[in-house]
């Protein structure tokens, strides 16, 4: 019977990595600053205004919190390969 590399969980597969969290994160911060970009161009004076300002604000929320633990990984990384 074979061992799973070091690298691999019980189960088999790969193990998530601290690049790999980054790298998610990154790309969730992109996809949320998008979505920014685009809930605040949305025309304004309509009934769906209050709708709209939910979505801006979580939007801008999830974005900068996406971005600070982008950020923190970054920082992380930078201590593992020190």
């Amino acid at each position: 019977m074979s061992k799973a590399p070091a690298s691999a969980t019980a189960t088999g597969l790969p193990a998530y990595t601290l690049d790999d969290a980054a790298n998610d994160v990154g790309h969730l911060a992109v996809l949320l600053d998008a979505i920014v970009e685009i809930a605040v161009g949305l025309p304004r004076g309509t009934e769906q205004d209050t709708d709209l300002a939910r979505l801006d604000a979580f939007a801008w929320i999830g974005r900068d919190r996406a971005q600070t633990i982008a950020g923190d990984l970054a920082n992380m990384q930078k201590g593992v390969r020190s």
